[in-house]
């Protein structure tokens, strides 16, 4: 399984009609959701949002879905996830906003695009390996938040979120290949936080 390295944006433009394909790293159903709802807003006078993602969830599974969103049957979503299938993306998500140019390009024509469009922002994001993540609750007494900060830095460990009352409270994505660090780290906080898995 692999994952894009970086989210882009590419534009085809097909017998006056405008196709603008941006791919998107996921982690959520509802953070698929937020972004295609954004790009609707965004872009009103468009004529089409068509979308297709891939989502591995905590129990492995990989969740897909897919929309045509008023084009022909099968000519959008379907060969827009063939490819996110094809290059074996989870966590992606691929939105093509489609402005209608006056010509129809038919069903094969349409499907051509939503596939090239998808192809092309492949290649431009790059692929990576996917790599596992755990999500650890870390709560620490606020005196402790400037170390506590520095030292996650220091090991590159991803900060989802960050919450300063009288404690602080992280939430982490930690990849497989930091967990010695993120044990190094407990051990040198021994007795100042606390860790949820």
């Amino acid at each position: 399984m692999n994952e894009i390295k970086k989210e882009v944006e590419i534009m085809l433009i097909e017998k006056k009609s405008k196709f603008i394909t941006r791919l998107f790293q996921i982690s959520s159903e509802d953070q698929a959701k937020k972004i295609l709802l954004t790009w609707k807003n965004q872009e009103k006078t468009a004529s089409h949002h068509c979308y297709a993602w891939r989502l591995r969830r905590e129990n492995e599974q990989v969740y897909i879905k897919r929309s045509d969103d008023g084009e022909p049957t099968g000519t959008a979503g379907a060969p827009m996830l063939a490819v996110l299938i094809g290059e074996d993306l989870v966590n992606v998500l691929a939105i093509t906003t489609r402005w209608f140019g006056g010509t129809k390009l038919g069903t094969g024509g349409l499907t051509s695009m939503y596939k090239k469009g998808v192809v092309e922002a492949v290649k431009k994001a790059g692929k990576t390996p996917f790599i596992k993540l755990i999500r650890y609750n870390i709560t620490a007494p606020i005196n402790r938040a400037d170390m506590l900060l520095s030292l996650l830095a220091k090991e590159n460990i991803s900060i989802k979120s960050k919450e300063f009352t009288q404690q602080v409270k992280l939430i982490l994505d930690i990849r497989e290949n930091q967990y010695s660090s993120a044990e190094q780290i407990v051990k040198r906080c021994k007795g100042m936080i606390e860790i949820l898995k």
